[in-house]
């Protein structure tokens, strides 16, 4: 029988952090056993800490400072090599595809099986009823870099099943699919834990998609109940544009990947200072949709106008514009590009970062780091902004944020794009919503929670 993850007073400070001492975690004891346990809180109040010292990562890879005592199956954390508590805990990263080592999906997922030593046979059964679980066989030939950013969660999460975990840790395994997608996942992780897997995942979106079985609170490093958790009043709708300058539009396009077509007939066009949202499934072609209004991929036939200058985009991967070790340093960088001389730290305080002005981005949260990559990319207040899934792992305090922001740069002549599967966002930033569905664009009036 499975023994317990237990945690005994464990605190936990990355190094390079700057500025005065602060733990990721101070002083946490918990015991996770059986079934699906959530752990939830505001970005950077330690869950993706918690989830990376169940699989050794932390402190075997990130480093910093430990005490304490993590036993994961009876073995302890810190004495216990990394590859051998991969054979006890499939993880899910936030950013699962800056994992992919393989170039087509089914390589992918047999890829920890085959480090495992697994037979070869069973290596192919464990491919495709993990594909199967989370309803992507269909994409079992494809290569990695033709799907959509929710389609390689998917990936992701079948992976990390295939190789028959005691425990499965998922970091926000949902922020970038869609409804569907959420609905499937959350069936498959509760059959999981019926089967005996113990699940343990870091999640803002669980209402609707899953019911765990236990719920852990964080806040600042430390565990609290989750009724003492604060409730954040989402802030009032954008108003609608009032200027009638065109900045961006689409004349009866078509865009296609590689030779297949994927949308046709797009008549779409955005003005100085408007919000446009962009919905629909993953794979359906919204990031194509978005990197074709800002000139970034080209078209098959039609027209588009578009801004030479000021485009910002916000890529599904914050990771990629994130390479220095201050977070202060990332957005001073994009100023002294563009040649402006505003003061990083009004960028970051726009976003409710200053406080992370001196961190390194490879230490942050999901959140913290999709927040430090709008920082970057808006810095300058550009023409155009094209922003991809900006809500992937943020809490509400950012979602708030957020909006704020967009509200600044809307008031200032910024038009924004934005492709999200979050229909409260959606609701929040524009009066009408576009949903991609059947290969083109149809209006999605009235969306809300």
């Amino acid at each position: 029988m499975a023994q317990k993850i237990i945690f005994e007073n464990v605190s936990y400070q990355y190094p390079a952090w700057g500025g005065e001492p602060a733990y990721a975690l101070d002083r946490v004891s918990a015991e996770l056993g059986y079934g699906i346990t959530a752990v939830i809180g505001d970005s950077g109040s330690g869950k993706s800490t918690l989830l990376r010292l169940i699989n050794g990562l932390i402190p075997h890879f990130h480093g910093g400072d430990f005490s304490g005592r993590v036993t994961v199956e009876g073995k302890e954390v810190v004495t216990t090599p990394t590859r051998e508590l991969a054979k006890l805990v499939g993880f899910v990263f936030q950013e699962p595809e800056n994992g992919f080592v393989r170039g087509t999906v089914a390589r992918e997922v047999a890829f920890g099986p085959e480090n495992l030593g697994f037979d070869r046979h069973k290596i192919s059964a464990q491919v495709v009823a993990s594909l199967q679980s989370v309803g992507i066989l269909h994409l079992i030939d494809r290569r990695i870099r033709t799907l959509s950013g929710g389609e390689r969660q998917r990936v992701a999460v079948a992976a990390a099943l295939a190789t028959d975990p005691a425990t499965l840790v998922l970091d926000e395994p949902m922020s970038q699919l869609d409804e569907n997608g959420a609905r499937l996942l959350g069936q498959t992780l509760t059959a999981i834990a019926h089967s005996g897997t113990r699940v343990v995942l870091a999640e803002h979106r669980l209402a609707g998609y899953l019911q765990p079985d236990h719920i852990i609170g964080m806040h600042s490093g430390h565990l609290i109940e989750e009724n003492s958790m604060k409730v954040v009043v989402p802030p009032p709708c954008l108003p609608p544009s009032t200027s009638t300058k065109l900045v961006w539009e689409l004349h009866d396009a078509e865009l296609s990947v590689g030779t297949t077509p994927l949308l046709t007939g797009i008549n779409l066009a955005g003005r100085e200072g408007e919000v446009t949202v962009i919905t629909g499934a993953n794979g359906g072609g919204k990031t194509t949709l978005l990197r074709a209004i800002g000139g970034l991929s080209p078209l098959t036939s039609g027209s588009r106008l578009a801004p030479d200058v000021g485009v910002a985009y916000l890529p599904q991967e914050p990771g990629v514009l994130l390479h220095r070790t201050r977070v202060i340093d990332e957005v001073a960088q994009t100023l002294k590009w563009l040649g402006l001389t505003s003061s990083p730290m009004d960028v970051l305080e726009i976003l409710d970062l200053a406080h992370l002005a001196q961190r390194d981005p490879r230490d942050l949260s999901g959140g913290e780091r999709q927040r430090a990559a709008l920082a970057v990319v808006l810095a300058g207040q550009p023409r155009l902004a094209l922003l991809d899934e900006p809500t992937r792992g943020m809490d509400e305090q950012a979602r708030m944020s957020l909006v704020a922001t967009l509200t600044h740069l809307a008031e200032h002549g910024t038009a924004t794009i934005v492709a999200t599967h979050d229909r409260v966002l959606a609701h929040q930033l524009a009066p009408r919503v576009w949903k991609i569905s059947g290969g083109t664009l149809i209006p999605e009036e009235g969306v809300g929670p």
